[in-house]
């Protein structure tokens, strides 16, 4: 297949499923810079890329409720194969979880999230909560002062990353030196992907109560005795937790994260990027190219 009918056969699988898009010749490499929050990340990619992020924030402008909300994560997942091309869009809701990156808030741990953590660990029979505790502390503050024995990775490992937890594959490291020091198989069970993600530090967003489920409240600490999620803070009891960690519905007054996965693949090239996206504000946090 030539070079201008793959660009055809694009465009038209784009225009039956969401909406309008230019494609000019795939292999033209350009420029595209890109504001998150108070940094500007040049990034060198495809104009499939550049065309997808335009795509997400001309859907992104329509949406008003949670109706649209639903309408635009379900719109926006969709993939198309051919003989000499491949691409593929995810975009799934992350506000039916736990930013990591809060455990360690405001210079100090985060009492909700610490419980989180650890009922987590109970949860899924770890020897040594405390420890898993420690150490995801220690990654995600900026300091090499020890928690525990070590718990510290950066003082074994001077490469590793410290100041915030940035993808599953950070993680994974953190769970590996949980088990070269405790020799407990239990922290390969947790499905850490059901529970969290990887958002900034020291920024609340919200927990949707629509989409949270009653496991992960029930992790927290909330005590489910109603028919409504959204109603959980006019109980006296889960009130503090319900506040304090923004558990509240859709709001086009308040930041709103989704997060992107795109794979483009052809003969020459294979590209996977992932970045967490606000669809209120329309910009992105955690841009990421992903190599295979």
């Amino acid at each position: 297949m030539q070079r201008k009918g793959i660009v055809l056969l694009i465009t038209i699988a784009l225009l039956a499923i969401l909406t309008p898009l230019i494609l000019i010749s795939l292999g033209q490499i350009k420029s595209t810079t890109i504001h998150s929050q108070n940094n500007k990340i040049a990034l060198s990619s495809s104009l499939f890329l550049e065309n997808i992020i335009n795509l997400l924030q001309q859907k992104a402008k329509l949406i008003q409720s949670n109706k649209d909300l639903d309408s635009f994560i379900t719109s926006m997942n969709f993939y198309y194969s051919g003989t000499d091309i491949f691409f593929e869009l995810k975009v799934l809701p992350v506000l039916d979880k736990i930013n990591i990156n809060n455990l360690y808030f405001n210079q100090k741990k985060d009492p909700y999230i610490s419980n989180f953590i650890l009922n987590l660990t109970e949860k899924y029979k770890l020897n040594d909560g405390n420890y898993l505790l420690s150490l995801l502390l220690d990654t995600i503050d900026e300091d090499t002062d020890e928690r525990a024995t070590l718990s510290e990775i950066k003082l074994q490992k001077p490469q590793f990353r410290n100041g915030l937890i940035v993808n599953t594959m950070h993680l994974k490291k953190i769970m590996q030196a949980y088990y070269n020091q405790t020799l407990d198989p239990s922290i390969f069970n947790i499905p850490w992907e059901k529970y969290i993600y990887f958002g900034e530090k020291d920024t609340r967003n919200i927990i949707d109560c629509n989409i949270v489920s009653d496991e992960t409240l029930e992790l927290l600490g909330i005590q489910l005795t109603h028919n409504s999620r959204c109603k959980i803070s006019k109980n006296s009891k889960n009130q503090a937790i319900a506040t304090e960690l923004k558990i509240s519905p859709f709001s086009k007054n308040q930041a709103y994260l989704v997060d992107v996965q795109v794979k483009y693949v052809n003969d020459k090239t294979e590209e996977v990027y992932h970045f967490i996206y606000d669809v209120n504000k329309q910009h992105i946090e955690h841009l990421q190219r992903v190599w295979l």
